[in-house]
């Protein structure tokens, strides 16, 4: 895939949150069910706030989660998106959370240049790989997000599998179909294997690019990482098949930590 080409479908991407941010998010209000997966893989009592990087953060309703299921965290939130970070900031406005955010996208070096040398007790990677044009940029944002994996923590990310759901699957809109009188036209010749363009409630005017990551992609960003595979789980949507997550640690590293849960029930954010 050329830059010219992965840009294009970048672009088609920042429109299509510009346009359908406050509706996408209405959507997405709810916890995702393999989070209660990812928390049972952190034990024990740690001093201090969890720290977690949200890499695509959206509407922050993982940030929201955390906070209410673990306690205190110093959380810094990051998306391309400013009016998904403007409902991220309002969710996590109350509550024990001090939260940092940054408005850049992960696929750009800009990433690199924020986080600096900053270690994170959790970073979470959920809704994102998708959304990055081309195979060894997704390997580069998985590596890069690797190496702020602090020691003892976890590198947690997901792989959405949309061709397991029909009703996900015919809103695959054809290149073709697409690419007839497109504003922005995309050079089909350019794309690589598992690259489709969804439609969102009934726009195909401004579809999103989703790549489907194949299980050959899989073990490359699994490879790329340094890290050892701590946990290898299918969860969400109607047969639990929706998403693919993945969670690494330090090879040598004991099991995470977070501070205890409380004992009253919690209201789900």
């Amino acid at each position: 895939m050329n830059d010219l080409t992965r840009r294009a479908l970048l672009e088609l991407n920042r429109r299509f949150y510009s346009r359908f941010a406050a509706g996408f998010s209405a959507s997405r209000e709810r916890p995702w069910a393999g989070w209660d997966r990812l928390l049972e893989l952190l034990s024990g009592a740690a001093g201090g706030a969890l720290r977690v990087l949200d890499a695509g953060c959206g509407n922050g309703r993982f940030g929201a989660y955390l906070a209410a299921r673990v306690g205190e965290i110093d959380y810094l939130g990051i998306d391309g998106c400013g009016e998904l970070l403007r409902l991220a900031r309002r969710r996590l406005a109350a509550g024990r959370v001090a939260a940092r955010w940054a408005e850049l996208e992960l696929a750009e070096e800009a990433l690199g240049r924020r986080l600096g040398e900053e270690r994170f007790d959790l970073v979470a990677l959920f809704g994102v790989l998708h959304h990055v044009p081309g195979r060894r940029h997704r390997a580069r944002l998985m590596a890069r997000l690797a190496a702020h994996v602090d020691a003892g923590g976890l590198l947690a990310a997901s792989v959405w599998r949309f061709d397991r759901e029909a009703r996900l699957a015919s809103k695959v809109l054809p290149w073709d179909d697409y690419n007839r009188g497109a504003e922005l036209p995309v050079d089909v010749r350019e794309l690589e294997p598992g690259d489709h363009l969804l439609t969102w409630a009934g726009d195909r005017a401004t579809p999103r690019y989703c790549h489907l990551v194949g299980e050959d992609e899989v073990a490359e960003l699994a490879a790329v990482t340094g890290l050892a595979c701590r946990a290898r789980f299918a969860a969400d949507g109607p047969g639990g098949e929706r998403n693919l997550y993945l969670v690494f640690a330090h090879p040598a590293s004991p099991r995470a930590t977070f501070p205890p849960r409380p004992s009253a029930p919690l209201r789900r954010p």
